[in-house]
């Protein structure tokens, strides 16, 4: 037998955010997932993770996403704090 388990979209959007890190609540409510690469709010109330992954599969995500992998790796090129100030002591 197998057996179907319907989710409530509230309690749903906690699995959404591990499977995505950019999927955030939405200050929209529970009918919403904000996505933090493009800074938007997505309507899920219709299919909910489909409709998660058409947004994941859009260009603009496409592009949001490449811009923060490409920024997240700019940190290494430069001096944290701390060690600045070793450096000019």
């Amino acid at each position: 037998t197998t057996e179907i388990y319907t989710l409530s979209l509230h309690d749903a959007l906690p699995i959404w955010e591990k499977m995505h890190s950019f999927i955030k609540p939405s200050k929209l409510g529970d009918l919403h997932a904000f996505c933090s690469y493009c800074n938007c709010d997505i309507k899920v109330s219709h299919g909910g993770k489909n409709d998660i992954t058409h947004h994941v599969k859009s260009d603009k995500h496409k592009k949001a996403e490449r811009s923060v992998k490409g920024t997240a790796g700019l940190s290494s090129h430069f001096i944290q704090g701390d060690l600045l100030s070793k450096v000019s002591d």
